[in-house]
């Protein structure tokens, strides 16, 4: 393990927008447990496109763009 420093260009949270060196561009740590969460809703929508269940698809995909587009909450 090698220990860095990172330019933080956010409030400490649940998520943080970084920058590691020697890195250009910007980038998004989420915690684990929040990406265990992301993972839960995505597999909701891939369970209920095979089924044909559309309703609950889109249900599934609205609530995980809505987290997307609010991060921290």
């Amino acid at each position: 393990m090698e220990l860095i420093e990172a330019e933080l260009f956010t409030d400490p949270g649940n998520d943080a927008v970084v920058r590691l060196p020697p890195r250009r561009f910007l980038g998004v740590l989420i915690q684990g447990d929040s990406l265990s969460i992301i993972r839960g809703d995505v597999a909701e929508i891939v369970e209920a496109c095979p089924q044909g269940d559309v309703n609950d698809a889109h249900e599934a995909a609205t609530i995980l763009c809505r987290s997307a587009d609010s991060p921290g909450s």
